[in-house]
């Protein structure tokens, strides 16, 4: 029987992974690796086998003796994954938030050296107890930015075992999924279909042709919760106004305030003042590279950006590298307004080539405009892609092998490209044996939960699990391996 090890982190997918679990049960062995704030979502799963990460640590075997220093000197050569780079999300974690929304301390509980160190070593040892005791044929996680999932996708690469987590996939509608693994998203079933394009249906092939062509002549379709965030920074003046006048007139509501959550009110208020002013609605005439600002901090910017996960750095790059008469023109990220406000954006201000947008600027208008468009690791690449637009990216995001996306090293190197003859250009035959792969590796995961971003946990677990089902199939079938999608791609 195949061993499905399934990784959650507490109750905010504890209830999807739950499900996903009592599904996978059905043929196959579970294996739980969880927190104990969610053990009651996973009490009355039949036949499955639930542990904690500090439970699986105390059934390991006892360490040979020998000094912690050189215990995590053989973990970092084993694994391949040194300390720091394990615990790397959440070192800059603390100066993102801080640096973002003012935090003076790290919310984090790795904030020492010995913390960092101890949390590695515990982690290793209970994976390495799960792994050998249970021997997973696959593995679900829910994010690589803790130090035990960042240690389980290298140690599982090492053992040859596929560890996945789940992806949305926008262009294929609201809840549509796919399953990705590595540290930069790599979306295992899309990179098989298009090697091996002969595996897609001729549905799938037809679907990647109409959608080219509606995105090219309507633009990418509107996504439901992309669009609410897109409303509530057109909005966000009246009800911030809203609450401080109940709270001046309100003796009730005056009292629940503390004075940290007065201060943090007036501190968004002056944010949004200052961004109304200084963020633009227009468009520029000039040509222009298109420069889309993701969410931050957030675990899959940082993972997914090996080398710059600065987006400040990278924007003043592309700027004091365009040739004269071009703009770089910067979109807000909805999600993220106004937590970025002027002590964030100042400095892109006196560059006179930067051209700061609105987050409610419509994208449709940006992309058909721009010359060229780069992205840290958002999907708003692969939107630009099927535009028929040139491409380049900072991290490495699913779409990032196809033959012509540029994976820029340096911000500045995108105007030598732009200057070679084709350079950047994408085969509209790959382009469309690529679109196709991608809609044959997605799935529908249900409908959304009103309270949340995520499927409702009923109908998503046994789409969820299906999809796990499929990946077993071929790996048992020796058409993907482990081998062939190393967790940090170069």
């Amino acid at each position: 029987m195949r061993t499905v090890l399934i990784m959650s982190r507490g109750l905010r997918l504890g209830p999807l992974y739950s499900e996903v679990a009592r599904a996978a049960a059905r043929d196959c062995r579970v294996v739980g690796l969880i927190e104990e704030s969610e053990r009651h979502l996973w009490s009355d799963i039949p036949d499955a086998t639930i542990i904690s990460l500090a439970e699986a640590g105390a059934r390991a075997p006892a360490r040979s003796a020998g000094s912690l220093t050189d215990h995590v000197a053989n973990i970092e050569k084993e694994t391949g994954l040194r300390v720091y780079q394990a615990a790397r999300n959440y070192l800059l974690y603390g100066r993102l938030h801080s640096e973002v929304f003012g935090w003076k301390k790290r919310r984090w509980r790795w904030d020492s050296e010995d913390a960092i160190v101890g949390e590695y070593v515990r982690s290793y040892d209970g994976l390495k107890y799960i792994f050998d005791t249970y021997a997973p044929d696959i593995i679900l996680l829910e994010a690589p930015d803790h130090i035990y999932a960042a240690l389980a996708q290298m140690m599982a690469y090492r053992l040859g075992k596929l560890v996945v987590g789940i992806y949305f996939a926008p262009l294929a509608g609201d809840c549509s999924m796919f399953l990705y693994t590595g540290f930069q998203p790599q979306n295992v079933l899309l990179r098989y279909h298009y090697d091996n394009p002969a595996t897609i249906p001729e549905s799938a092939w037809e679907r990647a042709r109409k959608m080219i062509a509606s995105i090219r002549d309507r633009g990418p379709p509107q996504i439901s919760y992309v669009k609410q965030m897109g409303d509530r920074s057109r909005n966000i003046l009246a009800p911030l106004l809203q609450k401080a006048g109940e709270v001046l007139v309100s003796p009730t509501e005056w009292s629940r305030l503390r004075p940290t959550a007065i201060r943090s009110r007036l501190v968004t208020l002056r944010k949004e003042m200052w961004l109304r002013k200084h963020l633009r609605h227009d468009i520029p005439d000039a040509p222009y590279v298109l420069f889309f600002m993701q969410h931050q901090p957030e675990a899959s910017l940082t993972t997914q950006a090996p080398h710059q996960i600065d987006q400040l750095q990278v924007v003043e790059q592309l700027a004091v590298n365009a040739p004269a008469g071009w703009r770089i023109v910067v979109k807000e990220h909805p999600r993220t307004y106004p937590a970025r406000g002027e002590r964030y954006f100042r400095p892109l201000c006196d560059l006179p080539n930067v051209h700061l947008c609105h987050p409610s600027v419509a994208s449709r208008a940006l992309l058909s405009k721009a010359e060229v468009v780069v992205t840290m690791t958002g999907s708003v690449g692969m939107e630009a892609l099927l535009m028929g637009k040139k491409v380049a990216v900072i991290g490495r995001p699913y779409y990032a092998f196809l033959p012509g996306v540029a994976r820029l090293e340096r911000p500045g190197d995108l105007f030598d490209l732009l200057d070679e003859p084709g350079g950047m250009a994408v085969d509209p035959v790959l382009l469309e044996r690529f679109a196709a792969a991608y809609y044959t590796s997605v799935f529908d995961a249900g409908a959304l939960s009103a309270d949340s971003m995520w499927p409702i946990p009923q109908q998503g677990g046994a789409i969820i699990a299906d999809a796990l089902r499929r990946h077993l199939d071929l790996i048992e079938r020796g058409e993907i391996r482990a081998s062939n999608f190393p967790p940090y791609q170069r």
